[in-house]
């Protein structure tokens, strides 16, 4: 998303499209035991900024269920299960 349009939204600065976040993370997450069709569960919890260090957490607790991260941030910004 453009600067101009993230401003109007109420961000601070460009932001990344979170379904496009959500399929690259899939795709590096591939699980072994993952079987198609599969169902996706996800939750958009705050931005992405563009230009920003982003991980991808397998959660111990919760198997199946990843958390996505932007930059030094300790919050998820998205947290899907497969």
């Amino acid at each position: 998303m453009s600067k101009t349009l993230a401003k109007l939204f109420g961000f601070k600065r460009d932001v990344a499209h979170g379904m496009g976040v959500l399929a690259t993370a899939i795709d590096r997450v591939k699980p072994a035991q993952i079987q198609y069709p599969f169902k996706n569960e996800v939750i958009f919890k705050g931005p992405l900024f563009l230009e920003s260090d982003v991980s991808v957490l397998k959660s111990v607790q919760t198997p199946g269920r990843f958390d996505v991260y932007c930059g030094s941030n300790n919050r998820p910004s998205i947290c899907f299960s497969l």
